[in-house]
């Protein structure tokens, strides 16, 4: 079960969460998914918008279920 608090937490600050906690950077992140590090750079600074295709492809390379970083149980 989600709690109210974690529903305050962003899909980008999960996922800069997850990359802090197993110590990968924006240009590891972008090399498993083959796209630019400035891509990846876009979607956490809030430049592009973070699509839901996304955030699976990025889960699936940080090694969660999309539901960790979408928050949706």
């Amino acid at each position: 079960m989600i709690t109210n608090w974690e529903k305050d937490i962003t899909p980008l600050d999960r996922i800069s969460a997850l990359m802090e906690i197993q110590s990968i950077t924006q240009s590891d992140l972008a090399k498993r998914l083959k796209v630019s590090r400035q891509f990846i750079s876009d979607i956490l600074n809030g430049k592009k918008t973070l699509s839901s295709a996304t955030a699976k492809r990025i889960a699936s390379a940080l090694g969660v279920r999309s539901s960790a970083i979408l928050c949706t149980l």
